[in-house]
């Protein structure tokens, strides 16, 4: 029998104005691309001079699955690679 092999590529193309959001993972400045309105509403829910408990708890919980999802990607990424 002979052995079969696929091999899958993704390529994103983004189109038009990018905005970042930046977030700090384990002491690394991560530069996330995202359309101008969602970093927008990005900015209106989470930067506050003094978040709300409420606020804060989202918050802190957003930027526990933005972590998890990043290293989740790295570790994706080198045992993907040959």
């Amino acid at each position: 029998m002979s052995e079969v092999r696929y091999s899958v590529t993704e390529v994103t193309v983004s189109k038009g104005k990018q905005a970042t959001i930046k977030v700090n993972i384990d002491g690394v400045d991560v530069r996330i691309p995202v359309a101008p309105e969602v970093r927008a509403y990005f900015q209106d829910q989470f930067v506050r001079d003094s978040p709300s408990a409420l606020q804060r708890k989202k918050f802190a919980t957003l930027m526990h699955v933005i972590r998890a999802a990043y290293k989740k990607g790295l570790a994706d990424g080198k045992s993907s690679q040959p």
